[in-house]
């Protein structure tokens, strides 16, 4: 094809090495591109040549001509309904690892018991009837409860003391109700994940982060879920168990980006039902993560991300026993 090797000489000796916001070679196809150099994606999706996401793709530039600007994920651009579903399978494959799964119950390097004893909150006999009452219930098959908890029930302990405790326990800030904003905040998480995760998103700071609550200590799942889909750091802190619910309750009742759950068969089927929704809201953008069982998927149909428009696919992979 001389007429598009020339275009593209053209391109690497005028010194730019790119033509409408993509490498040349990398918009007209594998073999013009240097070995080992890695792919450029056009930051605008209106640009006159934009480059597909999938990295497998060797059909892009024939598809140049059509009017297919969405759906886009993760800012790349899909440039077929078959590169979506591979970009698609590369988000699930690196969620899948690990990405929205926690690992186990957190172990500090200083067991909260011990710390509130070193501190002189409370004494030795008290940690020891504590301990002695854990372990009971747990003879009787009871639901577990933290240490903190039996010291409260047992009176040794005050709310306010648990709550400054954990905050010193997990190094991290202690936040109240009045830091909630309901109408904002709402635009952070699927309802359904804030009734289940035990996590309350209050509202995005001026700075740009997201500030996000837990009642009895932090998980870092919902923390990184966060910042995946929103681009921006999130402030995990820890809220008193009463006011915890209070805000919870005040958010649930608020109003929330549309939403749809789906549960699925298998992986393959769960992509071809995000392939399916992502074709038919055509999103400006999307961000696709794993938290805990589910796999949300938050898509904008605007290209600053607003929240007016925006909507979330809750996806669940159904176990058969």
């Amino acid at each position: 094809m001389p007429v598009l090797r020339r275009r593209i000489e053209a391109g690497n000796d005028a010194g730019a090495g790119q033509v409408a916001g993509g490498e040349a070679y990398a918009a007209w196809g594998e073999r013009d591109r240097p070995r080992g150099h890695r792919r450029e994606r056009a930051a605008d999706p209106r640009s006159v040549l934009p480059v597909c996401g999938n990295e497998r793709c060797r059909a892009s530039w024939l598809r140049l001509w059509w009017r297919r600007q969405t759906p886009r994920l993760e800012g790349s651009w899909a440039c077929s309904r078959q590169c979506l579903e591979e970009m698609v399978r590369a988000v699930l494959l690196r969620e899948s690892h690990g990405g929205g799964e926690t690992t186990g119950a957190h172990r500090h390097r200083v067991p909260l018991g011990l710390m509130l004893y070193s501190q002189g909150v409370i004494t030795e006999q008290q940690l020891r009837a504590a301990v002695e009452a854990q372990r009971a219930a747990a003879l009787r098959g009871e639901a577990p409860r933290r240490i903190g908890r039996w010291l409260m029930e047992q009176g040794s302990l005050r709310e306010e003391q648990l709550v400054r405790a954990l905050s010193l326990q997990w190094n991290c800030p202690l936040f109240s109700f009045e830091r909630l904003d309901p109408a904002r905040a709402a635009q952070l998480m699927p309802r359904l994940l804030v009734e289940t995760c035990g996590a309350v998103p209050l509202r995005r700071t001026a700075s740009g982060r997201v500030l996000v609550a837990f009642e009895d200590g932090l998980d870092h799942c919902v923390s990184r879920a966060m910042e995946q889909v929103h681009g921006v750091p999130v402030e995990a802190g820890l809220m008193r168990a009463q006011e915890f619910r209070r805000v919870r309750e005040t958010l649930v009742a608020a109003k929330f980006p549309r939403l749809r759950m789906i549960e699925v068969a298998n992986r393959n089927v769960l992509v071809r039902a995000l392939v399916q929704r992502m074709e038919e809201v055509q999103p400006m953008d999307a961000a696709l993560v794993r938290v805990r069982e589910y796999y949300w998927l938050r898509m904008w149909k605007t290209l600053d991300r607003a929240a007016a428009g925006a909507e979330d696919l809750l996806a669940v992979e159904a176990t058969f026993s």
